[in-house]
């Protein structure tokens, strides 16, 4: 004989294991119990609704991320490109203030804008920052430093290729390549063409 106890037990069990149970004995006699285990759809209905809110609670935090990381990410390159347009003023303006020192014989620009390791190539060589400097001299009286064609490319923040041309009777091709430290750019590499004369 079973009691209630164990009635309780055994219809627990019947539920969980989705079987129907003819009859059992209790304290109240012979009893039939039948057990429907579509009550089992009912028992489990809020578990999976509530599993289905925490899954779209947790998509609605990914997605906001995604977004915050996505308008972080355009705002970054927004100010980097804004920050290059104004570093290529920048560096178009110090590249003539140093072609015209030059011009005029003045060591003083390229002892600031030469880094100590520059590395110079042109017809006449391979130099360093003392033999560049050492190679300045005036030019002729009416000469004018005339630059044309400026192209700037940062490789990044601090790094930048400078192409451009010049105009008159030293009309000649120049790279440089800038680099920026503490603040302040500097030339560590450079090149000069001459230009073919036209016929």
């Amino acid at each position: 004989m079973i009691g209630t106890t164990d009635a309780a037990k055994t219809s627990a069990l019947a539920l969980c294991g989705g079987i129907s149970l003819s009859t059992i004995e209790s304290p109240l006699g012979r009893q039939t119990i039948s057990i429907n285990t579509s009550s089992m759809l009912i028992v489990a209905a809020p578990q999976m609704g509530v599993h289905a809110t925490q899954q779209d609670s947790i998509k609605g935090r990914v997605n906001m991320k995604s977004i915050l990381v996505t308008v972080a990410t355009l705002l970054a390159m927004f100010a980097v490109t804004a920050h290059a347009a104004d570093d290529t003023e920048a560096l178009i303006a110090l590249d003539k203030q140093w072609g015209e020192s030059i011009v005029k014989g003045d060591t003083t620009v390229s002892a600031k804008l030469l880094a100590d390791k520059v590395v110079s190539v042109d017809q006449n060589g391979v130099m360093g920052k003392q033999e560049m400097i050492a190679d300045i001299k005036p030019a002729p009286a009416g000469t004018r430093y005339e630059p044309t064609g400026y192209k700037v490319t940062f490789m990044n923040p601090d790094t930048a290729i400078m192409t451009h041309s010049t105009k008159g009777a030293d009309a000649h091709y120049s790279l440089h390549v800038w680099s920026r430290k503490g603040g302040t750019w500097q030339i560590v590499a450079t090149s000069m063409a001459a230009a073919k004369s036209s016929k």
